[in-house]
């Protein structure tokens, strides 16, 4: 099963979600990374009370992008953002999601899921707390 201490609670206008960088290594041992289509980001959504963030970000891996794979037990790092129509604000914690398969069908199936060469990614992606989050996976992974 797995384990997470990460939990969190959130009032009204700061809403907690869960997020995974979700990556694998080609054959020659280069991490790629998938983003989901819209904004750039990567597979996002809330973490239900007292849900654990890992099992929080597991689930959105695959209900965004078919991706299943292990959630480090430990968050990664968190980024805040904003969405244009609301006062909330969200704050998402982040974990590590090593990918061992890709399913051909899943629940959400139109956010355009795409991997990207790790710095490829960080160039692509929207907001700057993800790249930089990404530069970070890659000079730890270097």
């Amino acid at each position: 099963m797995l384990r997470d201490s990460t939990r969190y609670d959130a009032s009204s206008d700061d809403i907690a979600q869960a997020g995974a960088i979700c990556y694998w290594r080609d054959n020659e041992g280069r991490i790629e990374v998938l983003l989901v289509a819209g904004r750039w980001g990567v597979p996002k959504g809330h973490i239900e009370s007292p849900e654990p963030s890992g099992v929080a970000a597991s689930t959105e891996a695959f209900e965004e992008a078919g991706i299943m794979g292990i959630v480090t037990e430990t968050s990664f790092g968190t980024f805040n953002y904003q969405k244009d129509t609301s006062r909330n604000r969200y704050t998402v914690i982040v974990q590590l999601l090593n990918v061992s398969k890709v399913a051909d069908k899943f629940p959400e199936n139109i956010r355009k899921p795409r991997w990207f060469a790790l710095h490829e990614a960080v160039r692509r992606a929207t907001q700057p707390s993800i790249r930089a989050l990404l530069a970070r996976l890659g000079r730890e992974n270097s």
